[in-house]
């Protein structure tokens, strides 16, 4: 069965505070692959228990497997001007089913956290604004698995901002084979999101829940659009368990 899952692996040796986003996608997609619709995203390298690491998350296809076959331990790893190797097999900290992702749940408000910068196609640029229309559609459209989660543009207003404390970071990226250089403008900070219809609600928390593992936004795969959710306040029914407890369960297991 298919399972979205979330992975550390420690590197000793490289810099954390020495890598860009373009070198960090040349590692990872050297590691699981280019081309075609990604199954997988990657956060930039953090320090975790005094040991630099990488987290990496996959969600359908084969990219668990290719994560496990290339994160050998020994294996030299170059981040930027750093050097380092994998110390361990890849540690999974998280992990749900597609079933988990469709349990009921009657949550209405979440308090989202955008930990690195995220951002939207907008024809021929990039805006950094996560309105909801933007990061609901984005999600459904990277979407792995059955029963893909579509709020339609009617109902898409049912979603609104309620708060919001961030600011916009500007970036710059190599993408392409030509190398092509261009200019990010991505949000990172927390936005609380509300909805007042149930079905709708129901289908944002779902598409939340799948954002911690597929990223949000643009260029998940070069670490941008990592994100956090928690429900805040009660849900509607509270004797309807939410994927979010279900999550936790998980997580906590894992």
């Amino acid at each position: 069965m298919t399972v979205l899952e979330r992975f550390l692996v420690a590197i000793p040796g490289i810099d954390p505070t020495g890598v860009n986003a373009t070198q960090l996608h040349a590692m990872a997609s050297s590691w699981l692959g280019h081309g075609g619709t990604p199954t997988w995203s990657v956060a930039p390298p953090r320090i975790v228990d005094g040991v630099p690491a990488l987290e990496f998350a996959t969600f359908g296809g084969d990219a668990a497997e290719r994560l496990g076959e290339a994160a050998v331990p020994g294996r030299e790893v170059r981040l930027g001007a750093s050097r380092g190797e994998v110390l361990l097999p890849p540690a999974r900290i998280a992990c749900l089913s597609w079933a988990d992702l469709c349990r009921p749940s009657s949550w209405r408000r979440w308090d989202v956290e955008f930990l690195t910068p995220t951002s939207y196609r907008r024809g021929d640029h990039f805006a950094p604004w996560p309105e909801p229309t933007a990061l609901l559609h984005s999600l459904s459209e990277r979407w792995a698995g059955p029963g893909v989660p579509r709020i339609s543009q009617e109902r898409a207003p049912e979603v609104r901002v309620e708060a919001v404390e961030g600011q916009t970071r500007r970036l710059r990226l190599t993408v392409g084979r030509e190398r092509r250089a261009i200019t990010i403008h991505g949000f990172v900070g927390q936005i609380r999101y509300y909805c007042g219809d149930a079905e709708v609600a129901a289908q944002v928390n779902r598409l939340l829940m799948f954002a911690e593992f597929a990223g949000a936004g643009v260029y998940a795969t070069w670490g941008l659009g990592v994100m956090r959710f928690r429900p805040a306040g009660e849900p509607e029914n509270t004797d309807v368990e939410s994927g979010y407890r279900a999550r936790q369960r998980h997580v906590s297991s894992v």
